[in-house]
């Protein structure tokens, strides 16, 4: 993967930031929705989608082989961060001549077994339809951090850090059991479960990488998007690229990893990346109660949109 890619992200993903915002003390004002009331029968889901492709037996074995290595390699990561580019695809406003490339952005990742996170897009330039031209934004920037027990995530534009609590089944794995496992603790039969995989590495890579692509086998990651395709290094088995494709199968957000850093020495100095944040002054918190267990997990909405990735990653 070049650079100079012309998946948004999954997931993303990525499925992350630099200490020091300017946070204000706990004066700020706290805003606690209401639990959700009891409602009416949920409509009926759509059909679970239908299988993209069949492995062979051989194909099927060597798919084992592949998962049961990146779930091994994934148990010994305990920390990990990296700094991240990615780049958001439109086939309907972005640019023809680059791409249908909408944005670029820049950010850091930082994870700690089993289920913190931080997640930060530090800069973006986006294409401008009224211009013609890319500009340098912070609107839209995504920002979230993951202490194990909530989500916390920033939302510039209405200027609210919003608090999503974890039900307790989900304390311990937020982050592997949400949209990210293609970053976060892969283990091969929750992969399985999910996912039709197959791999696709070009002949050119044989040897340098390993090609994933991973289609959903539910319904509601369906609705979400159409595939994923994940590229692991072949020495350590993690994540050096990733792309999620949109529902319809055009749109896509893609992301190259770099500046990869496992379990190193100044793992203790980055303990404050998963402490909850303060509110930013000026700033309202929001606090989401814990959703029945019935009800759409809160946590994946909030990971998904963190880590949107998208196809063929980088050129």
């Amino acid at each position: 993967m070049s650079k100079s890619l012309s998946l948004r992200a999954v997931l993303s993903l990525t499925f992350i930031l630099t200490a020091g915002l300017v946070l204000a003390q706990s004066q700020e004002p706290v805003i606690r929705r209401s639990a959700p009331q009891p409602r009416s029968p949920a409509p009926v889901l759509p059909q679970a989608p239908k299988a993209p492709f069949q492995l062979n037996p051989q194909e099927q074995q060597r798919m084992n082989q592949l998962l049961a290595v990146w779930e091994r390699e994934s148990d010994k990561v305990k920390l990990f961060r990296c700094q991240f580019t990615r780049w958001d695809y439109d086939f309907t406003f972005g640019p023809k001549k680059n791409g249908f490339l909408m944005s670029e952005r820049h950010g850091e990742i930082v994870y700690r077994a089993p289920d913190n996170g931080t997640f930060k897009e530090n800069d973006m330039r986006s294409f401008d339809s009224a211009t013609g031209k890319y500009t340098e934004s912070t609107a839209g920037l995504e920002h979230w951090v993951c202490d194990g027990k909530a989500i916390y995530q920033f939302q510039p534009k209405t200027k609210t850090l919003e608090i999503t609590e974890l039900p307790p089944e989900m304390r311990g794995k937020a982050i592997t059991d949400g949209p990210l496992p293609f970053l976060f603790g892969a283990k091969a039969e929750t992969l399985r479960q999910r996912y039709w995989i197959r791999e696709t590495t070009p002949q050119a890579e044989v040897g340098r990488q390993v090609w994933l692509e991973a289609w959903p086998k539910h319904a509601q990651q369906a609705a979400n998007f159409q595939r994923v395709e994940v590229i692991l290094g072949e020495k350590d088995f993690l994540p050096t690229g990733m792309q999620v494709y949109t529902p319809n199968g055009k749109d896509r957000t893609a992301y190259l990893f770099e500046e990869r850093k496992i379990n190193d020495k100044i793992g203790d100095i980055l303990n404050g990346y998963f402490l909850p944040p303060r509110t930013p002054l000026g700033w309202k918190k929001v606090v989401n109660p814990i959703s029945p267990p019935s009800a759409q997990t809160p946590p994946a909405a909030a990971l998904k949109q963190a880590a949107r990735p998208k196809s063929g990653a980088v050129r």
